[in-house]
């Protein structure tokens, strides 16, 4: 009972007292009011008007963004680069062909697409490959009145415009922007504009029924939907604008709002009768006094009610935090201790959740170092299970051991060296197996052999501080299977040097295996894959094929005659696969004599050659960057995409596509699938009221911890601290 009269006493008091000067002020305010209204209605028509014209521009803006893009194809830059009309158009001019009508069937703003260009009179657009004056013929009656006008529109010396292109029937709204090379336009692109569609995102918008919108291009009415005549004086309150940009020009009782579009020569403007524009105001007027009256009758009764009302969520939300029923304290400090105890209860939860992860690390590492899992599918379906995630193509691995075979009772946990690998800016998953501190690396690239020998330095100092220890690196490899493979090889190194107090640390190379057996078994597997043709299988093998057959320490004549056995193979493969010529050119390449080096890439080459010809429709095909870029786009959503799953749908290996989408696009698979989820999750932050681990799942992330962890890297913030500043 204290409680309650103590809450309803402070919610009546600030009740009445808001009520009390909400009707002082109504009654002070009622002559300003209709002002203000007016004032505030304005202010609204234009904030939306501005707002409806910059969707308008964003939708323009994509012409242009799409005529860059149509710059840098390949078809575009050879026909840039012809200097006369051959008697057959290159394919490459009807595949663009193909694109530009591509483009209007997913974008309704342009109505037709094509480019003009000077040198060759050619014209390819969506309706086909013509010259010039076939194209022109087309738009209407076979005819040439007009012919050199057009041509002479659309070769002036404009960088990029809007403009209204005079054709044989109509007169057409278009984009046009120039393409040069040495100082000379080469190619002229010309997006014609819909201007239907142009409005329709006025009518949209629900505008009011007594107005008028319309696309002014330098100071010319070029298209308007609504009350047509609003649009009258147009061009003298467009005069009106352009002398004070900041004034609302007014003409026989309307309101005119003018834009100026950020595209060249664009203006908008929207014109509102004043009579309906301010008929809400007046009404809204009318209705404020009489509901200042009905409030003074009300508030009283109304301030006891509410308050006795709004005080039981305080009495229930007290007692849930187990407030004293005295009333002594203050319960507002009470629920700020309490709030701030619950938010270091959630730090120290996220620190369990971190510890869990380190955990889960830690068991998937050991699973695969147990050798259950045989495929790389199988690793990958484990790493999602134990939410690890790779975000680069290239592991590694290191072994610390101590004096003895466990690792000692006193030694760190596996997440102090997970930080300390943190803090030298590699990424891994480190595990206690086998009595030994496994590290797995995971990087863009292979680590040069001198950082990773100063890098299992660093983490010997901290794991076995003072005491005698060592460490093995493993080979580097670019397939999650391999991962195994690369831990019995740090193995191997590991058992070169005896622990010391000065940490030693060795490296796997093929010398230290025994020099009169290799392992015959990759041969055979590898022979295998290139009898089945099965050359992108082949491929994966061919580091292994290296490390543990052809360089494992045989003696140099045996070296010599594995790699001449591994060659004649892949001779035989080239003459079957390929036409006569080319398959001479490429044995002769193989089979020329060089250094192991240079006939290890010669063969990873004419691997590479056999994977593309064996590839269906291979010499049609886009390149493999291209294609990869196309499956991630359209499912980066798919928390199981990534360089594994990209590689076995294209049939190449991962080192392979790895390669050549970074030569391609300057980033790697992962770090592009990475920025389009961070990308589609600020839409989603911004733009709706999804919590944030529903936003992970939502774009791909296997989890929030992960999403977060990415998202920060990226944008040098968190997903909530981004969600917060957007909102006032």
């Amino acid at each position: 009972m204290p409680h309650r009269k103590k809450h309803t006493m402070r919610w009546l008091r600030s009740i009445l007292a808001v009520v009390l000067s909400c009707l002082l002020l109504c009654s002070l305010l009622c002559l300003y009011v209709l002002h203000v209204l007016e004032r505030t209605v304005v202010e609204t028509n234009t904030a939306l008007t501005a707002y409806v014209q910059k969707s308008v521009d964003t939708r323009l803006e994509e012409l242009h963004r799409y005529s860059t893009t149509i710059e840098i194809t390949h078809a575009n830059t050879l026909l840039k680069n012809l200097r006369e009309l051959p008697g057959t158009l290159p394919a490459q001019a009807y595949q663009l062909s193909v694109t530009l009508r591509d483009f209007l069937v997913t974008n309704k703003l342009a109505r037709g697409v094509y480019l003009y260009y000077p040198r060759t009179g050619l014209v390819v657009g969506n309706m086909g490959c013509f010259e010039a004056a076939s194209y022109y013929a087309l738009q209407g009656v076979p005819q040439r009145e007009g012919y050199d006008a057009w041509l002479a529109e659309l070769t002036k010396s404009h960088d990029t415009r809007f403009m209204l292109l005079q054709m044989p029937k109509d007169e057409r709204l278009c984009y046009v922007r120039e393409m040069r090379m040495t100082g000379e336009i080469a190619a002229v692109v010309v997006i014609e504009i819909d201007r239907e569609e142009l409005l329709r995102a006025f009518d949209a918008a629900g505008l009011p029924g007594d107005s008028a919108t319309g696309v002014l291009l330098d100071g010319q009415l070029v298209a308007a939907t609504g009350n047509m005549a609003l649009l009258e004086d147009t061009p003298g309150l467009y005069a009106a604008w352009c002398a004070d940009p900041q004034a609302s020009p007014e003409s026989g009782g309307s309101f005119a709002f003018f834009n100026a579009s950020a595209l060249p020569g664009l203006d908008y403007v929207s014109v509102y009768s004043a009579r309906g524009l301010l008929r809400t105001v007046r009404f809204t007027l009318a209705v404020c006094v009489a509901g200042a009256v009905c409030c003074l009758a009300a508030g009283v009764a109304a301030s006891v009610f509410i308050s006795r009302r709004n005080a039981k969520p305080m009495e229930k939300l007290l007692a849930a935090l187990g407030a004293q029923g005295s009333g002594a304290q203050d319960e507002y400090q009470f629920i700020t201790n309490k709030i701030e105890q619950m938010m270091t209860e959630k730090y120290k939860s996220e620190e369990l959740m971190q510890e869990h992860q380190t955990l889960l690390n830690g068991l998937f590492l050991s699973t695969v170092l147990r050798g259950g899992l045989h495929s790389e599918n199988a690793i990958f379906a484990a790493a999602k299970r134990y939410e690890v995630s790779f975000e680069h193509p290239t592991y590694q691995v290191l072994v610390l051991a101590g004096t003895e075979r466990s690792v000692p009772d006193a030694g760190p946990e596996p997440g102090l060296l997970h930080g300390t690998l943190a803090a030298l800016g590699h990424e891994g998953l480190v595990s206690a197996y086998g009595g030994r501190y496994v590290v797995l690396l995971n990087a863009e690239e292979c680590l040069p052999d001198s950082q990773a020998e100063a890098l299992a330095r660093a983490l010997l100092d901290q794991a076995f501080p003072a005491r005698p220890a060592h460490a093995g690196v493993g080979p580097c490899y670019d397939s999650m299977t391999d991962i195994l493979t690369s831990y019995n090889c740090a193995l191997l190194a590991l058992r070169c040097e005896a622990p010391s107090a000065r940490h030693p640390v060795n490296r796997y190379t093929p010398r230290l295996t025994r020099a009169d057996c290799g392992d015959p078994g990759v041969m055979q597997a590898f022979s295998h894959r290139i009898y089945e043709k099965q050359f992108a299988q082949a491929q994966q093998l061919m580091e292994r094929l290296y490390t543990e057959y052809l360089y494992a320490g045989a003696p140099a004549g045996t070296e010599a005659m594995r790699q001449s056995a591994v060659d004649n193979l892949l001779a035989d493969a080239l003459r079957a696969a390929l036409p006569e010529a080319r398959a001479a050119q490429e044995v002769r390449a193989l089979t020329a004599a060089g250094p192991p080096h240079a006939q290890r890439r010669q063969a990873q080459h004419a691997l590479a050659v056999l994977v593309q010809a064996a590839a269906p429709g291979a010499e049609d095909k886009e390149p493999v960057a291209v294609r990869a870029k196309r499956i991630i786009d359209e499912n980066f959503a798919d928390p199981m995409m990534g360089l594994y799953l990209v590689s076995e749908q294209l049939n190449v290996s991962n080192s392979y596509l790895s390669t050549t989408f970074k030569a391609t696009y300057g980033v790697s698979i992962i770090q592009y699938i990475n920025r389009l989820r961070v990308d589609q999750a600020k839409s989603l932050i911004l733009n709706t009221d999804m919590n944030i681990k529903d936003i992970a799942q939502t774009v791909g992330f296997s989890s929030d911890i992960n999403f977060i962890r990415v998202f920060k890297k990226l944008e040098n913030r968190t997903p909530t601290t981004l969600r917060r500043e957007s909102r006032p």
